[in-house]
């Protein structure tokens, strides 16, 4: 089946593939196994770098936190979006500042505000409060912290 294969072009393939399988699966279990395991190659998008991944690795976030609001309302949806959208805010803050505007705006037309604090840790939690109460003051508070 189509949905069940990952999607291909896009940043975060995993982060886009496992909410489907969760929403499909009859009953899930944890483990203390460690089953994941990354491939990595020099030549492999996860070790790329330069201006050009990080504007797509912003649209494929973005992308990401909108379908999830689709997908479902739970606390694991909710968290994800959440620290989706913290991830941006870190990237605008450090290397894309001068597009924040942009991006602030393509968030909030995605109707992702405001976040949730489920299942996320106290630091995180900090920064969606602080993002809750304006992403442009969150932005610019991390950017001067960095700076």
């Amino acid at each position: 089946c189509e949905q069940e294969q990952f999607t291909e072009g896009i940043l975060f393939e995993d982060t886009d593939w496992t909410p489907r399988m969760l929403v499909k699966a009859q009953r899930v279990a944890g483990t203390e196994t460690m089953a994941y395991n990354y491939l990595w190659r020099e030549s492999g998008i996860t070790l790329s770098k330069g201006i050009a991944k990080l504007y797509k690795e912003l649209d494929d976030k973005i992308a990401l936190a909108s379908r999830l609001k689709m997908w479902g309302d739970s606390a694991w949806y909710r968290g994800m979006i959440s620290a989706l959208v913290v991830s941006i805010i870190n990237v605008l803050s450090h290397e894309l500042y001068n597009d924040r505007e942009k991006y602030i705006g393509q968030l909030r037309n995605a109707n992702l505000f405001p976040l949730k604090v489920d299942r996320l840790n106290s630091k995180t939690r900090r920064k969606v409060r602080l993002i809750n109460l304006s992403p442009a003051l969150a932005v610019w508070m991390l950017h001067i912290k960095n700076r």
